[in-house]
Order: C-alpha cells, then structure tokens, then sequence
C-alpha cells in the first residue's frame, strides 16, 4: 500500500484543489478502506456553490462511497456499528459505510428521538469533516477513507458493481420518502401508500429516480413523473414512471391531465424532489382531498414561496418531511438494489478519474447529466 493517497480538498466556496496525504496509522478501533466510488451529492454541488450555511472549511466531500477493506484495528467488532451479516469482516472485504457515526446519546435530540440518529447535534459526518490533520481522509473525494470509530459498516453483496453500491446512501432517501408515505395511516382505507395508489414525484434528478423505483418496487399503481426536461422525463420511464408531464404546463393543465388519466382524481402521494420551492406549493395543488405530500428536495434553503393554508385544510392532506433516517436502512437499500426491477446503475450517466474531479463537480446538476460517479483509481 502507498504511504500516501491524493484527495480532492475544498478550501471555500468556488475552491476544490486536489492535494496528496500521508496514510494514516490505523487505530485500534478504525479501519481504512480503498474508495472505490464516490457519488457526487447535490448537497457537495449546494457546499461548492456557498449554499449551505456553515461549513466549517478545509473539507474532503463525498458521503456516498463503497470501497475494499486495506487495514483493520484488532478491535473493530466494539468500535463498529454492524448488523446481520456484516458481523465479521476481514482485508479484502467489499463494503460500504454510513455518512455518520451514531448518536451521542446526550443532546436532547438523542434523549427525545432516539430512533433518528442522524439528527444528533454532535455526531460525527463524513464529507463534512475539517482535513487539516489526521486521519485526514474523512471524505469520499478521495483514495482512501478512514473509518471512524461508531460509524455503521455493511458488506455489499455478492456480484454487486462498487458503482451501484455508492447510491445507497441516495437510496436510503428514497426508501424513507416510502416509508413516510405509508406510516401512520390506513392505506387499506385509501389514506397514504399502499398497492395500487397514484405516485407524482416532481423533479426527476437522480434522488427522484430512486424515489420512482422505490415506489415501483412497493406497488404503486400508477407512477407520475414531472419535470421541465424531455431527456430526463424520457429517462423517468425506466425508473418506474408509467406517464410523464412537463413542468412547464400551467397547474390546471397537469391538474386535468393526471385527472383524465386517474379515474377523475389526483394524486394519493405527491412527492416533492426537485428542490425549488414553487414544486412545493404544485404538490400540495396536485394532490387529492385526504392524501398525503412528501417534502424531500430541500436538504438546502432554496427561498420562500406562497401558500394558501386554506387549500391545506380543505383537502385534509398530511404533508411531511424527509431529512434523515435511521443508518440500519441502508441494509434495505443494498437489498432493493438487489432485488429491484429496475436497473438502477443506468442512473449513472457520468464517470470521471481522480484528476478530473474538478470537471465532475461542474457536470453534476447540468440538465443532460444523471448521477456523477467519481473514480479515485481511475486517471
């Protein structure tokens, strides 16, 4: 194993500079993986851009990454977090991490709501972590990844690419927008998810092709895609989407569309993924009286936007939010890539090598692009 790995640093806002670091001493209860994949996430495009508040600068990026075991320290089995079959591990093994470390147990987020972990105030964050000393490799935009001690560890399953496992961690997102979907209510009496129901998911970036496959992959009756271009609308339709509507229609339009395709009604489940706030104020207008909007493309503040309470009432929908899930759910997103019909690798449109991480920061988000994939190995 080389004595150093090169890594993608941003230093600030607009600034992203490749260094090289010195391999850290592994402790006994760490481990060091090979990067394999890394994904580039809108939130790392939204740091890049200065979007996202305080981010406490000089950061490796990258949270969405499988890799190959290269050292483990002797008492990996108490420091980590694992389940199932992921309760041995050895060098070589394929895995993948999740992008924090447990709660702390402490602040009242944990003593209140133990079942969301990510929410703890102090947890520690891969790609969001100061590289200024070591183990430096604290983020995905790079060769190698030290892992922290409490951080969550599946192995990937047999045959499975490292490209299609670095998308858990956008998957886990879909799985909870599912999940929040069906919980607390009756689907059987027509409130929520459940078989059958009509699904509209507006914005159909890479988090809302997972989030169609994910409904697909439950039963969903009927799969709405919108957005405001064709070659991405075309692309929905092999993730799940059963009819496809331009965003640019005014909302009566897609409001008449969807009805004379859905029996005279709107939506059950309307999902909101496109991050721009007018999509918000469209979901809540495309959904039916008693159903249910799901709130999960603003993980940035995107700005303010109208919205008439009365409409809220009169329809007695619930609408909820998605922000974080609990770590074990990544276990269910390698399950779903296993197991799901639609081949979800073909989200990938772009792969770049670890020198032209630069050009894959400027790629992601562009209109014709799909998810970008960062090859550390790889010139």
């Amino acid at each position: 194993m080389s004595k150093t790995g090169k890594a993608w640093v941003m230093a600030g806002p607009g600034q992203l500079e490749m260094r090289e670091f010195e391999v850290p001493k592994v402790q006994k209860d760490g481990m060091l993986i090979k990067v394999e994949a890394c994904g580039i996430c809108g939130t790392d495009k939204h740091m890049f851009n200065g979007n996202t508040g305080m981010v406490d600068f000089p950061i490796i990026p990258g949270h969405e990454f499988a890799g190959t075991i290269v050292e483990l320290g002797e008492n990996y089995k108490e420091s980590m977090l694992m389940v199932d079959e992921t309760l041995e591990l050895k060098v070589g093994d394929k895995v993948i991490i999740g992008p924090g470390t447990k709660g702390c147990g402490k602040c009242p987020t944990c003593l209140k709501y133990p079942d969301k972990p990510l929410l703890c105030q102090n947890r520690f964050r891969y790609g969001h972590s100061r590289c200024t000393e070591a183990p430096y490799f604290l983020g995905g935009y790079s060769q190698y990844l030290y892992v922290m001690p409490d951080s969550w560890v599946f192995k990937m399953p047999e045959g499975m690419s490292f490209d299609l496992a670095a998308m858990a961690e956008p998957a886990c997102i879909a799985l909870s927008v599912l999940e929040r979907a069906s919980e607390g209510d009756l689907p059987s009496l027509g409130h929520g998810m459940g078989l059958g129901r009509t699904v509209a998911v507006i914005g159909a970036g890479p988090i809302g092709m997972l989030i169609m496959a994910a409904f697909k992959h439950a039963g969903a009756g009927k799969i709405i895609a919108i957005d405001m271009i064709p070659k991405k609308l075309e692309m929905a339709k092999e993730f799940g989407a059963d009819m496809t509507i331009d965003a640019k229609l005014p909302i009566e339009e897609k409001q008449k569309l969807i009805m004379e395709a859905n029996g005279g009604e709107l939506c059950d489940v309307v999902v909101e993924s496109a991050g721009a706030p007018i999509a918000f104020r469209e979901a809540i207008e495309l959904i039916r009286r008693g159903g249910t909007v799901i709130e999960a493309g603003h993980f940035t503040d995107g700005g303010d936007v109208s919205v008439n309470p009365y409409m809220i009432c009169q329809k007695d929908c619930q609408i909820k939010g998605v922000w974080a899930n609990h770590p074990a759910i990544f276990r269910d997103a390698l399950n779903f890539f296993d197991r799901s019909s639609v081949e979800i690798e073909k989200l990938i449109t772009h792969r770049f090598g670890i020198n032209d991480v630069a050009k894959a920061m400027r790629a992601a988000g562009s209109s014709d692009v799909g998810k970008v994939m960062i090859k550390p190995w790889e010139e």
